[in-house]
This record gives C-alpha cells, structure tokens and sequence, in this order.
C-alpha cells in the first residue's frame, strides 16, 4: 500500500515537472517573439528615420534625433513589460504546481497514516492471539485463588486456636 502511495506521488510529481517545463517553453516563446517584434519595429523605425536625415537642416535632424529615441524608449519599455509579465506567468505556473504537488503529498501522508493504523491493530490483535494462553493461566489462577480464600480462612482461625490454646496451657 506504502509502495503504491509513493508511485502514486512520483507519478504526479513527474507530471508536475513535465508541465512546469512546458510552461517555461511557452513564456519564453512568447516573450521571445514580443521581444523581436518590438526590436523589429524599432529597426524599421531607425532605419526610415535615417532615410530621412540626409534630407534635413540642423533644426530637422535635432527633431529627427528626438523621434530616433522615442522609438527606442518605446521597445524598451515594451520590453520592461514584457520580463515583467513573464515573471508574472512564472509564479502563477510555480503557485500552481505547488499546489498539486502539495495535494499530492498529502495524499501520500493520509495514505501512510491509514497504513500505519491498520499496522497498529493488527498487532494489537496478533498480541492478543498469542497471549491468550497466558490470559486463560491467570484468569484459572485468580480463579483458584479467590476459592482458597476461604480455606485459607479456616486455616488461620484453626492455627490462631491452636496457639491460644498452647498460650492457656502454659500461661
């Protein structure tokens, strides 16, 4: 019973790691791919911007430089977001799989336990079996005992009378 609570457990842990990898595979894919459309559109925004910066005075490429870095501040704060939500996803996925790995265990535990009590009663039972013997000895000796109490009796009194007796004889 010990035996199958633990491959019960293993199997569900093995099945807890399977899915913890998975999971780690679709937020990494998912982060991967926002990353390289943000970087993307950054590239492209860079490269049209520099397309246009031989066409532009001082006062042009100054506006120019500034709408160079408003793509770039917007991939990185996309890409802020992004680690942001993958960390996110990676504690609901470790939040879920220590739930079940938990529940697993207690399973196990509750298992173990009925086991161990069902031990203990068999033991209590086989004691009894085996010292039944014993039990049936004391029990015919109490018995005979609790009889020769009342011969015992009769023999202190006929013994204290004997003595009396000597004592008035001699005294």
């Amino acid at each position: 019973v010990v035996s199958a609570a633990v491959d019960r457990w293993r199997e569900a842990a093995c099945e807890l790691v399977s899915q913890r990898a998975k999971l780690k595979r679709v937020v990494s894919r998912l982060t991967n791919r926002s990353l390289a459309v943000a970087l993307d559109v950054w590239r492209e925004n860079v490269s049209s911007a520099q397309h246009e910066r031989g066409a532009m005075s001082k006062v042009g490429t100054r506006w120019h430089n500034k709408a160079l870095s408003v793509p770039f501040e917007t991939w990185r704060e996309n890409a802020y977001e992004l680690v942001r939500q993958a960390a996110v996803m990676r504690k609901v996925a470790l939040r879920f799989s220590n739930q079940r790995l938990g529940a697993a265990l207690d399973r196990w535990q509750a298992n173990v336990q009925e086991v161990q009590r069902q031990r203990d009663v068999v033991r209590k039972v086989a004691f009894r079996v085996l010292h039944l013997r014993a039990i049936f000895a004391m029990e015919t000796w109490r018995t005979w005992w609790e009889g020769n109490k009342r011969l015992r009796t009769a023999m202190d009194k006929a013994v204290k009378r004997v003595v009396h007796s000597f004592y008035l004889m001699y005294f």
